[in-house]
C-alpha cells in the first residue's frame, strides 16, 4: 500500500481507492477527479475522511453554475459505509491541478498535511506558511 491509500476511522480500515472509485463512478458526469484521503482531527482517534473534488468543466462553467452537494451526500449515504463516509470536502476550480507522481496516482502527501483547515489549505496555495 502506498502512504495514503487507506486510513482508520471509527476503528476500521477505510481504502481511499474505493472510496474514489465509487464517487467517480457514481458521479462520472459531474465529477472529473476525485482525491479520498484521511486527515487528522484534534480529540479523535484515526483519520477522517476527506474528498477533494474537481467538479466536470460543464457544472463548473455553467450548466447550472453549482456542484450538487446535495446529490454528492445522497450518493454517500447510500453507497459508502458509514465509517468510510468522508466528513469533510473539498472543491477545486476548474483551472486547478491535482498533482499525480511519475506513475500518475495523486499526490496526497501534501492534502493529508494541508488537512481540513480552510487557513492551511489557502496558505499552501499561496506558498506560505498557515499560522
Amino acid at each position: 500500500d502506498r502512504v495514503g491509500d487507506t486510513h482508520r476511522w471509527k476503528g476500521e480500515n477505510v481504502s481511499t481507492t474505493e472510496v474514489e472509485a465509487t464517487i467517480t463512478t457514481s458521479l462520472k458526469e459531474e465529477v472529473d477527479e476525485c482525491v479520498a484521503y484521511g486527515v487528522s482531527v484534534p480529540g479523535c482517534e484515526g483519520k477522517a475522511g476527506m474528498l477533494l473534488i474537481k467538479p466536470a468543466a460543464t457544472i463548473s462553467t455553467g450548466r447550472e453554475g453549482n456542484f450538487d452537494l446535495e446529490h454528492l451526500f445522497s450518493v454517500v449515504k447510500e453507497k459508502l459505509p458509514n465509517y468510510a463516509q468522508p466528513q469533510f470536502i473539498r472543491l477545486c476550480g476548474e483551472e486547478e491541478r491535482i498533482g499525480v507522481t511519475g506513475t500518475f496516482k495523486y499526490r496526497k502527501i501534501q492534502l493529508v498535511e494541508e488537512g481540513f483547515n480552510p487557513r492551511n489549505i489557502a496558505a499552501a496555495e499561496v506558498g506560505e506558511e498557515a499560522g
